[in-house]
């Protein structure tokens, strides 16, 4: 059986708390995932934060290409997440292949906004008035995610945010 460890920095942390991954239709662990504690997320917090200048550096065609691998990445894999998701949740087959394809159209959808990030001037009454709008990263981004749509809604909180250089 797979042990599947919480990924943060770029390096492999296991800790000493493990959950089971049950497949609801049999009933039997398909895997084990680390399960973080305060300290583990305080670490990813950090992690994020020493990355997110480098990330939000970057310019956004360079944030879109990226993203674009990302996203070709995804799809080069989308029939194992479904696969994985059907037997970790009980979600139908049909569902989890759907739900998939959509996400992945998200991620490649902001891959591509990334480049439409641009530098915009709202002109104001006159020509001497107006006003510069400047898209600007924000940093380190928590989202929040329901279990109902795993890969969804992930992948719809972390494209944007990093689309923004966040």
């Amino acid at each position: 059986m797979p042990r599947h460890p919480l990924l943060i920095g770029g390096r492999r942390v296991e800790t000493g708390d493990w959950m089971p991954v049950d497949d609801p239709a049999s009933g039997t662990v398909v895997a084990e995932v680390a399960a973080a504690g305060r300290s583990e997320v305080d670490e990813a917090v950090a992690a994020a934060a020493e990355a997110g200048p480098g990330w939000a550096a970057l310019s956004p065609p360079e944030r879109g290409a990226a993203l674009s691998g990302y996203a070709r990445l995804l799809d080069e894999h989308a029939e194992e997440l479904a696969s994985i998701m059907h037997r970790e949740m009980g979600k139908p087959a049909g569902e989890a292949a759907a739900e998939v394809a959509r996400a992945l159209e998200v991620v490649h959808y902001f891959a591509a906004e990334a480049e439409r990030l641009v530098v915009t001037q709202l002109p104001g009454p006159t020509l001497a008035t107006g006003s510069w709008t400047r898209p600007a990263p924000i940093g380190v981004v928590a989202a929040i995610v329901p279990w109902n749509f795993p890969v969804a809604l992930v992948l719809w909180k972390l494209a944007p945010a990093l689309a923004a250089g966040c």
